[in-house]
Formats: structure tokens, C-alpha cells, sequence
């Protein structure tokens, strides 16, 4: 991943800090229980336990430090959210559906909140269709009529 070279790389420098943290501390750690003990082999194997007892505790313990910190949400309790959303955005579709069947009822010269148009019976809504097929040809006729009037001027003018 190129950078560009006038931003700084704070986790290089980061990486860079911890690991001279981490070297300085095992230095005065190994100096420390050196100057406790009287005896190498003492201070040696004093140290060689605290290195296998860090090597094998901090793996098992990292795990459960960062639950702690940063706990994570179960596998249900991510699939109940997600059923919760999927609720919510099915309800609002019903209510952005309703508003649109609505409109087309109006449009087709229906009551909308009386009109039950899914168990209507069938000549209720012939009926509608047909009165609004009527009024969109009344529509045509009148915007037919004006270009024929628009047309038969037009070939008056050039008699």
C-alpha cells in the first residue's frame, strides 16, 4: 500500500516503540533478578521460568483480556437484530405499499379506505377498470382532437 511520503508512519514508529519497550524490559528484568540472586545458574534459571511462564501465559490470557475490553455479541443475539431490521424495513414497505395502492385507487375513482380491492368481487373491479380506461381515452380523445384541429388549420394555411 503506497503512502504518501510526506505523512509520517505512526504504527511503523508504533511497532518500532513497542518492540524497544519490550527488549529495555526483558534487559532490566534480567539485570534485576541478577542482582538478586548470588549464584548465575540461579539467576539463569530464575529467568528461563519467568520467560516460559510469559511464552505460555500470555497467549491464554490475551484472549480473555480482549473480552473483556471489547466483548463480542453472540451468534443469536446478531441473528435477532438482524430479524428485528428485516421487520422494521418489512413494515415500512407495507406502509410505502399501502400509500401507493392509495393513489392508484384514487386514481381509479375508488374510496381507498373503503374499498377492499384484493376481496372485492370481480365486477367491482371491471367496473373500476372500465372507468378508468374511459376517462384515460376521454384524456386521448380531447389531446387526439386538438392535434387534428392543430393538423387541419396547418393544411388550411397552406391552401
Amino acid at each position: 500500500m503506497n503512502q504518501p511520503r510526506n505523512k509520517p508512519n505512526y504504527s511503523l514508529k508504533l511497532n518500532i516503540f513497542v518492540t524497544l519497550l519490550f527488549i529495555l524490559s526483558m534487559l532490566n528484568l534480567g539485570i534485576f533478578v541478577s542482582t538478586l540472586t548470588h549464584r548465575s545458574i540461579t539467576s539463569i534459571v530464575t529467568l528461563l521460568f519467568f520467560w516460559t511462564v510469559l511464552i505460555l501465559l500470555v497467549p491464554k490470557i490475551s484472549p480473555m483480556i480482549a473480552k473483556i475490553i471489547y466483548p463480542i455479541q453472540s451468534e443469536q443475539v446478531v441473528n435477532l437484530q438482524k430479524l428485528l431490521v428485516r421487520q422494521n424495513l418489512e413494515r415500512e414497505l407495507a406502509r410505502e405499499r399501502s400509500k401507493v395502492y392509495d393513489q392508484i385507487f384514487t386514481a381509479m375513482g375508488l374510496d381507498p379506505q373503503a374499498a377492499d380491492f384484493f376481496n372485492a368481487p370481480t365486477d367491482v373491479i371491471r367496473n373500476a377498470k372500465a372507468k378508468y380506461i374511459e376517462a384515460k381515452k376521454k384524456t386521448l380523445n380531447r389531446s387526439t382532437n386538438n392535434v387534428l384541429v392543430m393538423k387541419s388549420e396547418s393544411w388550411s394555411m397552406t391552401i
